[in-house]
């Protein structure tokens, strides 16, 4: 960014983390890499697939691993073999260059929306009483996401099968974490993935 005296600066904005100020929204580029990776013929590639997708989700939002490590890691304890472990280190890779970058430039590993939001001196008692507020008014506004949600991971108890089960335990980690730390400003908003969840564990049936 370039001031009035066209002086450089750096954009923490962007430098933050908010990507889509930088290349835009599904940039032709970016979804050309991902489409050649993803359509690669490599040993393991459906490994890599689940990995890459589940790393970069990771790396987008960070409290996303609560919601896509169990299934990843029982695809991981399926498979039982080096090429599976290798693939997910693969997968993981970008977040963990990213970490890595950012504990080096600026000082800490955690988003600065992570160490803004979950460092305001509220006690925790507080957090988890706006978190349940936060629930009750999806039930208010939008019953059938939170509903959905609720639903499937209950439907996957019921039945017990192992990849539902993980699936389930990634929903429910979501809406447990969103909970603790207090709900969001926007209505809803953490709750749309687990109802997609929700949604596919009810139509497995």
């Amino acid at each position: 960014v370039l001031d009035e005296g066209v002086r450089g600066m750096i954009d923490a904005l962007t430098a933050a983390g908010f990507g889509v100020f930088a290349v835009g929204r599904n940039h032709p580029r970016v979804v050309s890499v991902l489409r050649e990776v993803l359509q690669a013929e490599l040993p393991g590639l459906v490994q890599l697939d689940a990995s890459l997708l589940a790393g970069l989700l990771t790396l987008n939002r960070m409290d996303a691993l609560l919601f896509v490590a169990p299934a990843l890691g029982w695809g991981l304890l399926s498979l039982r073999s080096r090429r599976a472990i290798r693939a997910a280190a693969l997968g993981f890779a970008p977040f963990v260059l990213w970490e890595a970058f950012a504990t080096i430039y600026y000082g800490s590993p955690w988003p600065n929306t992570a160490l803004a939001k979950l460092s305001t001196g509220i006690p925790s008692g507080g957090l988890l009483a706006q978190g349940g507020r936060y629930l009750a008014d999806a039930f208010l506004r939008d019953p059938l996401t939170p509903a959905l949600a609720l639903a499937g991971i209950a439907a996957a108890a019921w039945r017990r099968r192992a990849r539902e089960l993980a699936l389930a335990a990634g929903a429910l980690l979501s809406l447990l974490y969103v909970v603790k730390v207090g709900g969001d400003f926007m209505a809803g908003r953490f709750l749309a993935a687990p109802a997609l969840v929700g949604a596919i564990l009810l139509a497995s049936a």
